[in-house]
């Protein structure tokens, strides 16, 4: 067992890094996918649906958008 130490540290070791090193890239991947959507939302709420309304505001609740036959 003497023999094996120093790789069973090394591999130890080396398991580690490469385990933070993926936890590193995994959260910055993250980070620039939450920052994409961020930037899309802000994007498409800047747009604004016919009558004035943002597109994500719903139906209208004004009289004048009843069906056509009860005008």
């Amino acid at each position: 067992m003497d023999g094996s130490l120093p790789y069973l540290a090394a591999g130890f070791g080396l398991t580690w890094i490469v385990m933070v090193l993926y936890a590193w890239r995994l959260e910055a991947r993250i980070g620039r996918v939450r920052d994409g959507l961020r930037r899309h939302d802000e994007s498409t709420s800047r747009v604004e649906a016919p009558g004035g309304r943002t597109a994500g505001a719903g139906p209208p609740d004004e009289p004048d958008h009843r069906p056509e036959e009860a005008r």
